[in-house]
């Protein structure tokens, strides 16, 4: 994965609005947490200690949070059952071994299970510290979900060097199927669960992804689940080496906000662009109501009393995959938080 605790980094610009904010939801939610490598000393920020992690998720058992698997999830879109009272789904990404000798003992100790998204060039190049085919088979037969996380793990949004739209198309698609067809042939049966490697995305990638026979695809956008979030767009929360266990239960504890941002998730705007998003109503509160973060310079208003945030977005030198994130923070502390997914092109020069 690319991304940092608030921006999304190497893919793209990432924004961060904070604001104050009461808000209550109704309606049962689904935090998803992704995790990747789980280690006795992390190097990297998409490391979790063993400690951090143990710490974790003894804290979800010991508040009443049940595991669950993807499949179940689409079991109750489909009115095929209910869900537990504090439902959560735990994923793992990128099939580290990690995965097999520390996760998988430590969550059949709590009675939990996992969904783990692995790239299939394992199962035919493995490396070290990656698991192995015959690893995958005994977690999958532990009751653990094993899904594909695309072929070669590759960032599907950006085209190789001269290619053509048709050849760029025709190459995700037979990335994507043949993530699902081998893992199939491992396994036994389709995975209709995709989880996107790098959480990169847009339009073309998921349609490719549908055509593929994928159902259901989780992203890298944060945020939290419920029964209106698109089957195809689902958020999870990133866990990092610096969230150890209040920024864990900061990012399971969020509520879902319903917002509704000016362009289509997943879709192509051009650059420079100007921005408005109406924030829904709110207490007023005496704090500064907004702060932007962002790894880019972006000029931003906020309009009080129609509670509008303004952003101009300067052009990039080339398409960037842009994360957009709101924050409202609560009373006492958490938040409710929304995001969205959109590629930002270069402007065009004059007369073209």
């Amino acid at each position: 994965m690319s991304w940092g605790p608030y921006l999304f980094l190497g893919l793209a610009v990432g924004i961060l609005l904070v604001c104050p904010a009461a808000r209550s939801q109704s309606g049962p939610c689904l935090p998803v947490i992704c995790y990747h490598d789980i280690v006795p000393h992390p190097v990297n920020q998409y490391q979790v200690s063993e400690r951090d992690f143990w710490q974790q998720i003894r804290y979800l058992k010991e508040k009443g949070y049940q595991t669950i698997p993807l499949a179940r999830w689409r079991a109750y879109l489909a009115g095929e059952g209910p869900l537990p009272p504090r439902p959560v789904i735990l994923t793992f990404d990128d099939g580290h071994l990690s995965g097999y000798r520390t996760v998988l003992p430590r969550l059949r100790s709590l009675g939990f299970v996992g969904s783990f998204f692995v790239p299939t060039h394992l199962l035919s190049h493995p490396r070290p510290g990656y698991l192995t085919g015959a690893q995958i088979r005994e977690m999958a037969q532990a009751g653990m979900e094993i899904m594909p996380h695309g072929h070669r793990h590759l960032d599907l949004t950006r085209k190789e060097e001269g290619e053509e739209e048709a050849a760029y198309r025709t190459r995700i698609e037979q990335e994507l199927r043949s993530s699902r067809r081998l893992l199939q042939a491992l396994l036994g049966s389709p995975s209709p669960f995709l989880a996107y490697p790098f959480g990169a995305y847009d339009l073309a990638v998921e349609e490719a992804a549908k055509e593929a026979g994928f159902s259901m695809i989780l992203t890298a956008c944060p945020g939290v689940n419920t029964t209106r979030t698109h089957p195809l767009r689902l958020r999870r929360q990133l866990i990092y080496r610096e969230d150890g266990l209040s920024g864990f239960v900061r990012k399971l504890e969020a509520l879902p906000l319903e917002l509704d941002f000016p362009f289509p998730e997943g879709g192509t705007l051009t650059s420079p662009l100007s921005l408005e998003i109406d924030l829904p109503p709110q207490p007023d509160y005496p704090a500064p109501p907004l702060v932007l973060l962002a790894r880019r310079p972006v000029s931003f208003s906020y309009d009080h009393c129609r509670r509008r945030v303004s952003l101009w977005l300067p052009s990039p030198p080339r398409p960037r995959l842009c994360l957009l994130e709101v924050r409202l923070v609560k009373e006492g502390g958490g938040w409710c938080q929304a995001s969205t997914l959109f590629t930002l092109l270069p402007s065009r020069p004059a007369g073209k």
